[in-house]
């Protein structure tokens, strides 16, 4: 679903959402560059979530959530500039 409305944001070159993709892989390029901050990045969603959540499994699942929706946002992204690539009519 994520990697779909990513797509669609990109298709529609949506600036809300495209400013948001463009953290996501601007944050993933700082990670390659500084890899020692990816650490630090997991537990952003620890911090961001766990009141709501409460669980002692959410300490492990959080972290994996966040890395997989980034992922689809980015595969969705890419897909998105590839079709409008290909048509141009869009």
């Amino acid at each position: 679903m994520i990697k779909n409305h990513a797509t669609g944001d990109v298709l529609a070159v949506y600036w809300p959402h495209l400013k948001k993709i463009i953290t996501v892989f601007l944050r993933y390029l700082v990670f390659i560059l500084i890899p020692w901050l990816f650490p630090f990045y997991l537990f952003w969603p620890i911090i961001k979530f766990y009141r709501g959540v409460n669980h002692p499994l959410a300490l492990i699942y959080l972290p994996i959530l966040q890395i997989i929706a980034d992922l689809g946002i980015i595969i969705g992204a890419i897909r998105g500039g590839i079709i409008k690539g290909y048509d141009s009519s869009i």
